[in-house]
């Protein structure tokens, strides 16, 4: 026995089927762990355009709340083809001074754009959403005594499905 053992001793070197498995069993490895990085990177850019829409989101109703909780007169400014929904009005606040005397503050708001570069919010000549960002599909219609919208927002060139807002704002005059 202790020959058998000796003859092991002096070997040197490993073979080429030995040579052959460690390579097999680390490329394994290795095809693993860049499966599981890749996915794991995958899965950020998801969530982080997953949350840059959602904070675009609120930040365009935001806008919108504060643009229109105190209206009192719409006008619009542009007869769309179909007369249920809205693209360009004028949005009025008439407000009382303390001498009782009455002041109109007016904002034009605006959904335009195309296809090809996006549709963009203005509100008083000024674009509200980000570059990157498209609110086609984005509409306000006027029933039942109240300003209402259809929001919808997506990033451009990404897979994150649209966001849909609701607003409703009543008019008081």
């Amino acid at each position: 026995m202790k020959r058998e053992w000796s003859k092991w001793e002096n070997e040197e070197g490993v073979t080429l089927v030995e040579l052959l498995v460690v390579l097999a069993i680390s490329s394994l490895l290795i095809g693993i762990v860049t499966m599981i990085l890749l996915s794991s990177l995958m899965a950020f850019d998801r969530l982080t355009s997953d949350t840059e829409l959602r904070n675009e989101t609120n930040f365009i109703t935001t806008v919108l709340n504060q643009t229109l909780k105190n209206v009192d007169k719409v006008e619009i400014l542009d007869q769309p083809a179909d007369p249920n929904r809205i693209y360009h009005f004028q949005a009025t606040e008439v407000v009382k001074k303390v001498d009782q005397t009455e002041e109109e503050r007016s904002q034009e708001i605006h959904i335009t754009g195309d296809d090809a570069t996006g549709y963009n919010l203005f509100i008083g000549g000024k674009r509200i959403n980000k570059e990157g960002y498209s609110l086609k599909g984005s509409y306000f219609w006027i029933g039942d005594g109240e300003l209402k919208g259809m929001i919808q927002v997506e990033k451009i060139g990404s897979l994150a499905k649209p966001l849909y807002v609701y607003l409703s704002h009543p008019i008081s005059g």
